[in-house]
Order: C-alpha cells, then structure tokens, then sequence
C-alpha cells in the first residue's frame, strides 16, 4: 500500500481557543508571544491567522536571520500600523536576549505584534517580568483523547490498535510535528499495534527524526557531550561539570534554548521520550552522538 503524503496536508485541529486569543489580544493592541516546544503549531496558528485576516497581516519568517537583521522591513509595517488597522506576525524568533529589547523597539513604534518563540522558561519569565501587557499563549501538546481525533483527522486511512495510539502518544509527547513525521512513513494497509509502530520507528528514525537531527549536526563537541549523558538519566548542573571537567553552565542554557533539555527541581533532562528514542537510535547505529 502507499505511503500517504501527509506533508501535503493542511490540518488546523485543537487550537481554536489560541486562535480566538490572538485574535483579542491583536485587537486590543498586544503584544502577543506565542510559545511552545518546537513542532507544537506555533507556525500553523500564526498561517491561520494570516489566512483568515489577509487585508490586514504581515507574516515574517526569521529562520534565515535575526529579526534585528530584517529590521528595515518593519518601517512600512509601522506606517500601515499607524493608519490602519494592521497585525504583524514573527514567526520563528530565537529566545534569547534579543527577544525583550526586539518586543521593547516594536512596542515604542505602536506595532500590533505578535512574536512566535520557541518554550524557554527563563526567556517567557523575562517577558512576563519586562511586559505586564503582554499575552502569553502556551501551545500545549494534544492530550490522548485530542490526540486520537487529530490522528482520524489527519490520516483516517491509517489504521490503529488502541494500544498502538497510545504508544504513538506517549513517544510524541502529544507533538503535532513529531506526529506527522512518525505518520509519513505508514501506509494504509496495516493494522498498527505498538510493536509494528517500535519496528517501524527503529528502521526508519532517521527519516521521523529528521528535525532533530539536524539540529544536532550544528552542535559542537561539548554540547553533544552533554546530550550524551543526559539521554540515559537526569543530572545536576555539578554531576555534569564533574563528568565533563569543564564549567558547563552556557551550554546547558543554550540547549536548554534550542529545545534540546528541560530543568527541572534542579536536574537536567533530554526534554521529552521522542527525542530520548532518537538519541538511543543514533547511538546505537553510529556509535556516537
């Protein structure tokens, strides 16, 4: 049976009330920050939102450069914000430091904003801290019921075991993006339990893991060092210093930004099962990370 181009279709489910909040929150004159892990819709929410108010958005993409550097695009954007009733939509913004002093220039030249962001707990801190007006909109993952209606919407050709989508919940986390990857590589034909799911995973994780791993290949040494060890077990920033024999507190909030670890009382994690089973998977095969 084929494999379903599922890449090719345009699926807007479960976040109908953080559509509804951007909408309000645009009107009332922002500015907006819509957060969430990598993979959670942030880009979906913000295309249907320009999708439905086209005579009035501007939807930007950072992912080739800072906004700082496409920052000369933003004078017609402040004239059309001053004399209509105009949104601006950036998407793909790094959380770094950047993020505050960007969201303090474009609150001082009266821009309707809204700022897509990649979840860091520090960074969303600093913006709550910085800017009392600000809307946050956490893109949560789909729980397991929401997560089964996504699938029949999704992919209603393929066929699950209730056990199957249970697996496929739990390794995703609930993530829409690491869904549809996992989702490309099935076909029609079989009835898929959790063991077919784990075989179909292992063979071909390199094409479901595929963000992430190319997320890894621009990390340097150190950092893949410390993924290394922290995709076994949690760690304490001192236990990862004493395993790596250097200060290691930048990387680990560098990581921590580009979604690859979690802190949490005081541990540091590989951030989600998906991820975890990507490590495992590229170790087991390559020898390395």
């Amino acid at each position: 049976m084929p494999i379903i181009p599922l890449n090719k279709i345009e699926v807007f489910y479960g976040r109908e009330r953080e559509l509804k909040r951007l909408k309000e929150a645009l009107e009332a004159g922002g500015p907006v920050v819509v957060t969430g892990p990598m993979g959670s819709g942030k880009t979906t929410l913000f295309k249907r939102f320009h999708a439905e108010n086209p005579g009035n958005t501007s939807l930007m993409d950072t992912r080739c450069g800072s906004w700082n550097h496409q920052e000369p695009g933003f004078q017609g954007m402040i004239v059309m914000t001053r004399t209509m009733n105009w949104y601006l939509l950036i998407d793909h913004v790094s959380p770094d430091g950047s993020v505050l002093e960007g969201i303090r220039r474009m609150i001082s030249a009266d821009l309707k904003l809204a700022l897509a962001v990649t979840y860091s707990q520090k960074v969303i801190g600093e913006i709550h801290d910085n800017f009392h007006e600000a809307e946050i909109i956490e893109l949560k993952p789909f729980i397991l019921r929401n997560f089964e209606e996504y699938l029949k919407i999704k992919a209603p050709e393929i066929r699950f075991t209730r056990d199957g989508i249970e697996y496929l919940h739990r390794l995703t986390g609930g993530n829409p993006l690491f869904t549809d990857c996992f989702l490309n590589v099935l076909s029609d034909g079989p009835i898929y339990g959790p063991s077919l799911l784990e075989a179909h995973f292992e063979a071909k994780f390199q094409q479901i893991g595929f963000r992430w791993l190319a997320e890894i290949q621009c990390l340097n040494g150190v950092k893949r060092g410390i993924i290394s060890l922290l995709y076994r077990k949690s760690m304490d920033e001192d236990e990862i210093e004493e395993e790596t024999g250097r200060d290691v507190r930048r990387e680990l909030e560098e990581l921590e930004l580009a979604g690859f670890l979690v802190h949490d009382n005081g541990k540091w994690s590989v951030s989600g099962e998906f991820l975890k089973r990507i490590l495992e998977l590229l170790e087991k095969q390559t020898g390395c990370i």
